[in-house]
């Protein structure tokens, strides 16, 4: 029983970091391209790595999302399940 419920803690709170993780990235990415627009400066060149990198973490993590969304629905039931006990 404790370690399904620990089990449980460490997916949940995988779930959430991924959700978090995501947010972030986002959410960072979108005010520093705003900050460039409101600006009206232009892109330079040595941030274009940065973007890159930014957009593919956002795709993986929706990949892994997409690919895993009926086990991370199973786990969910799961986890209100160990957490209304």
């Amino acid at each position: 029983m404790l370690r399904d419920k620990r089990f449980m803690e460490v997916r949940a709170l995988m779930i959430w970091t991924g959700i978090n993780l995501a947010t972030e990235i986002k959410r960072n990415m979108k005010s520093y391209l705003l900050l460039i627009q409101t600006n009206q400066k232009s892109l330079r060149k040595e941030m274009f790595p940065f973007i890159i990198k930014s957009i593919e973490m956002l795709k993986a993590i929706e990949v892994e999302f997409k690919s895993k969304k009926f086990l991370i629905n199973k786990w969910v039931v799961l986890i209100n399940r160990y957490t209304c006990e």
